[in-house]
């Protein structure tokens, strides 16, 4: 059985089991700043990428806000310099949130 244990707002603790997760799970994976920010704002936001992103991605190019999440339902899944359009550093992606 997999456990997260995360503080929520207030310090409150969230406890979370991967059994509780029907179907297949998406992951996300992002910087603990950034945790604390969707926990905080109870949102999970798109970013706005980089422009060469952009230039790869005509069709993320023409929408309105160009913002993206990167998911993956890869449970072993390592951040790399292809992570999408997150400006973080690989490493510092050190917070999995499981959807």
């Amino acid at each position: 059985m997999e456990v997260f244990i995360t503080m929520g707002k207030n310090n409150t603790v969230i406890l979370e089991r991967i059994e509780d997760i029907g179907g297949t799970p998406l992951y996300h994976h992002t910087s603990e700043d950034r945790a604390v920010d969707i926990m905080d704002q109870d949102k999970l936001r798109g970013s706005l990428p980089s422009e060469d992103y952009l230039e790869l991605d005509k069709r993320l190019s023409q929408t309105p806000s160009k913002s993206a999440v990167s998911l993956t339902r890869d449970k072993n899944f390592t951040p790399g310099i292809t992570i999408g359009s997150s400006w973080d550093s690989p490493k510092d992606l050190n917070v999995v949130f499981v959807l």
